[in-house]
């Protein structure tokens, strides 16, 4: 699967240095970290969507809408 951040931070929900300076630079959105935290998670019970790339994740509103290829 790929995500915005390393698997590393996505499993550990604490942001290594190269991933926080994308956050701080506005590369990558919290939304972004936080579904690619979800996907990690649900990739060990569903393998089948490990060759989803998570392009982006945007929180409009109350909803959370997600640009996957």
């Amino acid at each position: 699967m790929k995500i915005p951040i390393c698997h590393f931070c996505a499993k550990s929900k604490i942001l290594c240095p190269i991933c926080q300076d994308k956050l701080s630079k506005g590369e990558i959105s919290q939304a972004d970290i936080e579904v690619s935290e979800i996907l990690i998670e649900l990739e060990e019970k569903y393998p089948h969507i490990r060759d989803i790339t998570l392009v982006k994740a945007v929180k409009p509103n109350s909803n959370t809408i997600l640009a996957l290829y």
